[in-house]
């Protein structure tokens, strides 16, 4: 039975390729509640202790880092885009819906401020996306 289970494991660890994370649930589910379970739950905590280490935590705390940042760098994004509509909207102009995906779909930060600029003077707007 210990090959076999071993053999069963190795697969599920080896052919599954979603996150390790979900296969570990999944197998401690599937144990349902039995002494197996409990082997597994106290084998995984010991697993895990590993990404305790200092070096682990670095690598963890650069990865949050980076994260965060994109985190930011998007809704900057997000923040400028409605910024755009919010000054079409402001000045009184129609707003399409294309306009509105458009302006929302935009990730270049550089394009939406020349936007934003427009967006201040343009008597439609349209006239946002001339030359761009």
């Amino acid at each position: 039975m210990v090959s076999s289970s071993h053999e069963a494991l190795h697969r599920i660890f080896q052919e599954d390729t979603g996150p390790s994370y979900e296969r570990s649930d999944n197998v401690e589910a599937g144990l349902g509640n039995t002494p197996a379970r409990k082997i597994w739950s106290d084998l995984m905590s010991a697993l895990l202790n590993f990404f305790r280490s200092e070096h682990a935590q670095r690598a963890f705390a650069e990865v949050r880092a980076e994260a965060r940042a994109e985190a930011r760098a998007e809704t900057r994004v997000e923040v400028r885009a409605e910024s755009v509509l919010r000054v079409l909207n402001t000045r009184g102009l129609e707003i399409t819906a294309e306009v509105r995906e458009r302006v929302r779909a935009c990730k270049d930060q550089d394009l939406l401020d020349t936007w934003l600029d427009r967006a201040v003077t343009a008597s439609r707007a349209e006239e946002l996306f001339i030359d761009g």
